[in-house]
């Protein structure tokens, strides 16, 4: 399982991310969840945008250049959105609603993936 990480700070934004392959499971992405808990995120690559149309929840979307830089922060996207995008963007991260403002992510900030560690 991977980690996000704030890369210049090192704060663990989510110890849980999941990284869909094939074109089912990524278009499905949170659908039939109840619930995202704060630890978790959902990261899309070679992505610039995403609906919440059939979710239950509300979340938190990032949308990183090929850098993993931060482009847009959308805080608290609400269920039934037909589109969110960002055209220049090429990771999306979905979060628990609430994360880009606990840990204060703004655009230019630059994200970090990497195996999490276990205790």
């Amino acid at each position: 399982m991977s980690e996000l990480k704030n890369a210049a700070t090192g704060t663990v934004l989510a110890a849980r991310v999941v990284r869909p392959n094939g074109w089912l499971k990524r278009a499905l992405g949170l659908l039939g969840r109840k619930t995202l808990n704060a630890d978790e995120a959902l990261w899309l690559e070679h992505c610039w945008g995403i609906h919440t149309v059939g979710m239950r929840f509300p979340i938190d979307v990032l949308f990183l250049d090929q850098d993993l830089r931060i482009l847009r922060v959308r805080a608290n996207v609400q269920a039934g959105r037909f589109a969110v995008a960002h055209f220049k963007a090429y990771h999306v991260i979905e979060l628990a609603a609430g994360t880009c403002e606990q840990f204060d992510l703004l655009p230019g900030d630059t994200m970090a993936l990497s195996e999490a560690t276990t205790q």
